[in-house]
């Protein structure tokens, strides 16, 4: 947990984007007295053009730089929460435990069926479950394809 609070810590103090923002300020402003100077003398543009080139240059390395030390302390900061938070293996999506309760899934299905207003679906699926009982198979297939508007009415 120290090494999260202090590569936050670096991040908040050395590493926020004032310094970046002020240098693209600066590149801005070089560059809108280029434009001035080229739109009041126009015979002048390839000279204004020549002395504008190492400026900006300096002005896009500096910011470089400084974007460089951001995302410097944010992969510092990345490292030190994924030492910490380790990647855990999700769980699998199963049907098992529905298979297990089938008929309690069919009867919330046929309840959530007649209070959508779908009476005619339900009395079917019902009618279904009186005939198969627990041998309907790829019950969960059939009720994917009626949502999917495969089936029914």
């Amino acid at each position: 947990m120290e090494a999260i609070l202090s590569a936050h810590e670096q991040l908040a103090s050395h590493s926020n984007l004032s310094l970046a923002v002020a240098d693209v300020d600066k590149t801005i402003a070089l560059l809108e007295a280029a434009r001035d100077s080229v739109a009041s003398k126009p015979s002048t543009a390839p000279l204004a053009l020549a002395k504008l080139k190492q400026p900006l240059k300096a002005s896009f390395d500096r910011l470089d730089d400084d974007l460089k030390d951001v995302n410097k302390a944010l992969k510092s900061y990345e490292r030190a929460l994924d030492k910490k938070f380790k990647a855990v293996a999700l769980p699998t999506a199963s049907t098992e435990v529905m298979e297990e309760k089938r008929l309690l899934v069919l009867r919330a299905i046929v309840m959530h069926l007649l209070r959508e207003g779908r009476f005619e679906v339900a009395d079917i699926l019902v009618k279904e479950m009186n005939e198969g009982g627990n041998g309907t198979e790829d019950w969960f297939q059939e009720l994917a394809n009626w949502q999917a508007g495969d089936g029914g009415t």
